[in-house]
């Protein structure tokens, strides 16, 4: 009976610690953080969500096509922002995507702490943020040849004209581009390239590819 009585005892005060240090470490770090945790992911019927009628940022058809076929490679990876009114804040290019495949639910995360305000902000910011990055050009063209060799150069987002003209080093300023997104409609800009005279033919055939593949008019002078 004793020894029954012991362990009981020695259980009792194990377990009287385990509330106290839950207590201690819980609260304190919900306060330490400034950050707002998102709500948990969850799968809406595709029907539910409301694309934001005011969203400045437009996807070509042949951006959708991209971004169907690494949904397809890679599986769904980036969950669709969502607002408490079912409105798209960030994702409206995989919603596309995923309608464009025919998908009936999608993984959304609500962000329902953002005020009206911040959430326009926010649209805008998604979007606008990566333009703000910049490329390593040598460490892309390792990237990219591997990948290339391997047949998975169509699912990183470059094409064969793109890949060329950075084997070849030409490399022209895309600043304008970070300035006006992926739509250069009503942008006028010269770009130049200098290529060894029996390159100039070869040459005006990649740019001309790659040119075309953003939907951008060009006269060569």
């Amino acid at each position: 009976m004793k020894q029954v009585s012991g362990r009981s005892k020695r259980s009792s005060r194990k377990q009287s610690r385990r509330p106290s240090e839950k207590a201690a470490a819980g609260p304190a770090a919900a306060t330490d953080s400034p950050i707002r945790l998102p709500g948990k992911l969850e799968h809406w019927p595709i029907d539910r969500l409301r694309p934001y009628e005011r969203n400045p940022r437009t996807h070509s058809p042949e951006q959708i096509t991209k971004i169907a076929a690494s949904l397809l490679e890679f599986g769904w990876t980036n969950p669709i922002l969502v607002d408490d009114s079912n409105g798209v804040i960030a994702g409206h290019g995989r919603l596309l995507a995923a309608r464009k495949l025919g998908m009936t639910d999608v993984p959304t995360i609500e962000l329902s702490s953002l005020t009206d305000a911040q959430r326009r902000a926010y649209i805008l910011w998604d979007n606008k943020s990566a333009l703000k990055a910049s490329w390593d050009d040598e460490m892309l063209l390792v990237e990219l040849r591997e990948l290339r060799e391997g047949g998975m150069l169509v699912l990183t987002g470059f094409d064969d004209a793109e890949f060329e003209m950075l084997a070849r080093g030409w490399a022209p300023d895309s600043d304008i581009i970070d300035k006006h997104g992926e739509s250069l409609d009503g942008v006028a800009t010269t770009i130049r390239v200098t290529v060894d005279a029996d390159q100039t033919e070869q040459a005006k055939e990649i740019i001309s590819k790659a040119l075309e593949a953003g939907g951008v008019t060009f006269d060569f002078t």
